[in-house]
């Protein structure tokens, strides 16, 4: 059922995508990831898989991530084909590419080019890059940083429509007990969930770092936090996917401990934090057999001991992480394997850890040069006082300790270097004016 409505918004989106890129507007590759942000939640709660099959060519299928790839890809060759525009930054995303690139060509001289693994590969890892180097290209431009108010206009209509579809499915599981959707089932596969998971980690990440800027932006301006953020903070928690939980909470920490160095705390801040910290300790404090939304938050509270004393889903995780990093020999432990080479294990899911996914395919030399990209942009953000870009590559840092890697992740990035790139060259203009 939900299948044509899905085609139906797929259809819409690209017609607006079309229509803006004709007219040279900077939102066009937002929208475009906004329409595969749609389809991800979607058929994350009627399907169970963030995949969706748009067609089928020759007997490969054609999924909707696979029209995204193709599409910024193309707009990339355009740039590249143009006389690029070089600096720091664009050699700091040289840290990202090289390691990619080396597996990728790897795995092409091993003639494992159209093999499932290998489609799997590119999907992840190349759809990241690409997407990264798509926002890089376009924000860097004057042109498209005058757009931005139209970026964050779409932003919020998009998080505004997330929330009331999450609202209605909550409502519909809660006090009607409709909860026998397949995402909603998988939510209760882990300790620490409930049929509340119906959004994906990478998806709710994103609904995360949404909440972070209007915290922040709240504090800035009214000095105390919306009841509008407050409720986007609720959703967040309330997904209970701990990792972006724990990632969330240290861009929380930061965010507050920056507002408080540069405003100070106002009473009605004071007063949140006080009311807050209470009910944190109450739920606490109850038992994890109780139903409702306390139980389910004392159950994900309960369930973050589980990280100390190596128990519950945890404990498999980290054996994983063991038996991946132990298959890695000769050369694959410097470079990783090469893209469409199997594990050889008996464990074929995510290992549930971006840095060690990410060390799988890419080797040691892969995750090195990408914390050292991660630092690179981080110590720029500092010095620039772009604090809410600290603030989201401190939170992703952190994420990455739980999951992998997504396009929203590779845009976010992108967009965050070109800003950074922007406003260094604004500070340069400003300094000869002077």
């Amino acid at each position: 059922m939900y299948i044509p409505i899905l085609y139906l918004i797929i259809t819409c989106f690209l017609g607006a995508i079309v229509v803006k890129a004709n007219k040279h507007r900077a939102e066009w590759l937002l929208l475009l990831l906004i329409m595969s942000y749609i389809k991800t939640c979607i058929v994350y709660l009627f399907n169970a898989t963030t995949v969706f099959t748009v067609f089928t060519l020759g007997g490969t299928q054609v999924h909707l991530d696979d029209i995204v790839l193709i599409v910024a890809l193309m707009y990339c060759i355009i740039n590249v084909l143009q006389p690029i525009q070089t600096g720091k930054y664009f050699g700091a995303s040289m840290l990202l590419l090289g390691p990619i690139m080396i597996s990728l060509v790897r795995g092409i001289m091993n003639g494992t080019v159209g093999m499932e693994v290998f489609l799997s590969d590119t999907r992840k890892y190349v759809l990241f890059i690409v997407v990264f180097f798509a926002f890089f290209f376009l924000m860097r431009q004057e042109k498209s940083v005058n757009r931005l108010w139209k970026y964050k206009y779409y932003i919020d209509t998009l998080m505004n429509v997330v929330c009331v579809y999450v609202l209605i499915v909550w409502t519909l599981d809660l006090v009607f007990g409709l909860h026998n959707l397949p995402g909603q089932q998988g939510g209760l596969l882990s300790d620490g969930g409930s049929t509340f998971r119906i959004i994906n980690p990478p998806q709710v990440l994103m609904i995360a770092f949404y909440t972070l800027y209007e915290i922040y932006s709240d504090l800035e301006e009214r000095k105390e936090i919306s009841l509008r953020t407050m409720l986007f903070a609720g959703i967040v928690i309330f997904m209970q996917w701990r990792t972006v939980v724990a990632a969330f909470g240290v861009g929380l920490i930061i965010t507050i401990c920056l507002s408080l160095k540069k405003n100070g705390l106002s009473k009605k801040l004071l007063a949140e934090i006080i009311i807050i910290t209470i009910a944190v300790f109450a739920i606490s404090s109850q038992n994890s057999a109780q139903s409702g939304l306390v139980g389910m938050i004392t159950n994900l509270f309960e369930s973050f001991s589980n990280v100390g004393t190596s128990t519950g889903t945890f404990s498999t995780r980290t054996e994983v992480w063991a038996m991946i990093l132990g298959s890695l020999k000769g050369v694959n432990v410097i470079f990783g394997r090469p893209f469409g080479q199997d594990l050889a294990l008996t464990w074929k899911a995510s290992a549930h850890s971006g840095y060690v996914d990410y060390i799988a395919k890419m080797g040691y030399f892969g995750v090195v040069l990408l914390i050292a990209f991660i630092v690179f942009v981080l110590i720029k953000s500092i010095k620039a006082r772009n604090y809410m870009s600290t603030i989201i590559l401190c939170s992703m840092a952190v994420y990455w300790y739980g999951y992998g890697f997504a396009a929203e992740q590779g845009a976010l990035l992108g967009f965050i270097v070109a800003i950074q790139e922007v406003m260094d060259k604004q500070k340069v203009g400003d300094s000869e004016y002077a």
